[in-house]
């Protein structure tokens, strides 16, 4: 083969790409010339190359300069190596629902994170806006306005089953019925969207008793040490289950849980994180109620035995519940009654290091990643941290006060680990008679005093 031939010039048939000029090895064309016409119809300058191209030349150097989004670019936003890294928000809005946006999960990503930046009101209004911008587009090709629908629709599809509560909101009612109505006769597919909305107002936004069925039973409690280990891990595990299920995406938004107004922000999550307490403080405040030192030991064991069926049954916060409750200052330091408990090292030692907090709940992270595939419930601790971390770490808008979308980015990925959990799990446990009272008896320790705890520990064995 001729060596003195030229480089092969040709040009990317895509229309999303500038007419860049891209350079191959010198090389004879491995397809017949009147093929070429017909092959490079609509193939990406990437492919053509591959084509032309023996195998062993295939590493080539192309430069393209890519074009899509070159008029959001126009109006403010920022793209880097094909990912969207911030922009004014409306302009993301329109972003989320072009048929030139390729980015994978852009759209999820804004829902997630868009109650951070405005009302769900707004978020319709501009929606409505880019709806009549369709309607009233005359020469576009008939594809091209399908396209502009059916990304809506995906929209509105991904909108209300991440966030199916927004369509709850008092505001926004009326708001959704004149979108629906307006657009009904200019689009087929607004009866689909319809249906998605419906089908987002059918859940219902219950307190956590409600949800649980055959959960108000009158019947009063039995004392703990009368209950086995597999009925606590039973009752507790199908109510935290339904806590966990219950919290909104846009709780863990904003360090909510945080702030002065909390319960008004994250009702759900915050409620979660009480319940949290709670338990870590029943479970201290039942050992040191027993006065009796064989009974301490006994309800320990049993204690540990709880920790362990809840962690082989995947429930990840009640068992770091009960493993911070026996952990704790006031509890550890019992040592005259952790010597009567069997085998008490050797059945804490696993636990311990199950729970070991180093390298950011590593052991943790590994064990969910190895059995990623189960369902489960999250210890909240470790989702609190890394939503806390990120949110502290980056800002929520740029210097020049665009939405600082990277940040969205991170966020996501993080609550797109949760929601999935809370969408495919459903308990195999059932509320017994004395449910209601059972878990009502654990939640009035949920502002407990360490410090009384400690000051009681300290009259049963004092220090030496």
């Amino acid at each position: 083969m001729s060596s003195s031939l030229p480089p092969r010039l040709f040009y990317s048939s895509n229309r999303n790409l500038k007419r860049t000029v891209i350079s191959t090895p010198t090389m004879e064309p491995t397809i017949k010339r009147e093929e070429k016409e017909r092959t490079f119809n609509g193939m990406s300058a990437e492919q053509i190359t591959l084509m032309v191209c023996p195998s062993q030349f295939r590493q080539v150097y192309i430069k393209i300069t890519d074009t899509i989004g070159e008029k959001f670019k126009e109006q403010g936003l920022k793209i880097e190596n094909k990912q969207t890294v911030s922009g004014p928000l409306e302009v993301l809005i329109n972003w989320a629902v072009t048929p030139e946006n390729l980015e994978s999960n852009f759209a999820n990503m804004f829902i997630l994170n868009y109650h951070t930046y405005c009302k769900p009101i707004q978020l319709l209004s501009v929606i409505d806006k880019i709806c009549n911008d369709i309607v009233e587009s005359k020469n576009e090709p008939v594809k091209t306005i399908k396209q502009k629908w059916a990304k809506i629709t995906i929209f509105m599809k991904i909108w209300t089953d991440l966030l199916p509560y927004d369509f709850h909101d008092k505001e926004i009612l009326g708001a959704i019925e004149t979108f629906l109505q307006k657009y009904q006769s200019q689009f087929v597919g607004i009866a689909q969207i319809r249906k998605m909305i419906q089908a987002a107002q059918s859940i219902p936004h219950l307190p956590t008793f409600e949800r649980i069925e055959n959960s108000n039973g009158e019947e009063k409690t039995k004392p703990v040490k009368e209950l086995t280990a597999e009925t606590i891990v039973g009752q507790l595990s199908l109510y935290e289950l339904t806590l966990f299920t219950g919290i909104e995406m846009k709780d863990f938004l904003g360090s909510a849980w945080t702030k002065k107004d909390k319960y008004e922000r994250c009702p759900r999550l915050c409620e979660f994180l009480e319940h949290f307490n709670a338990v870590t403080n029943w479970v201290s405040y039942s050992i040191l109620q027993e006065s009796d030192i064989n009974a301490r030991a006994n309800l320990i064991s049993k204690f540990i035995d709880v920790a362990k069926i809840m962690y082989e049954q995947m429930n990840f916060t009640g068992f770091f519940e009960f493993y911070s409750g026996l952990n704790s200052s006031a509890i550890s330091r019992l040592t005259k009654t952790w010597e009567l408990v069997e085998n008490a090292a050797q059945r804490m030692d696993p636990l311990r290091k199950a729970a070991d907090p180093t390298r950011s709940y590593a052991s943790y992270r590994k064990y969910i990643q190895q059995n990623k595939s189960k369902g489960y419930i999250p210890f909240i601790g470790v989702i609190i941290q890394d939503l806390t971390f990120i949110d502290e770490g980056n800002p929520d808008k740029t210097e020049s006060g665009d939405v600082n979308f990277e940040k969205c980015r991170m966020m996501a990925n993080q609550l797109l680990t949760i929601r999935p959990l809370q969408n495919d799990q459903h308990s195999i446990y059932k509320a017994l008679p004395f449910f209601k009272d059972f878990i009502l008896s654990i939640e009035q320790h949920k502002n407990d005093d360490e410090k009384a705890q400690y000051d009681i520990s300290l009259q049963i064995q004092p220090r030496n």
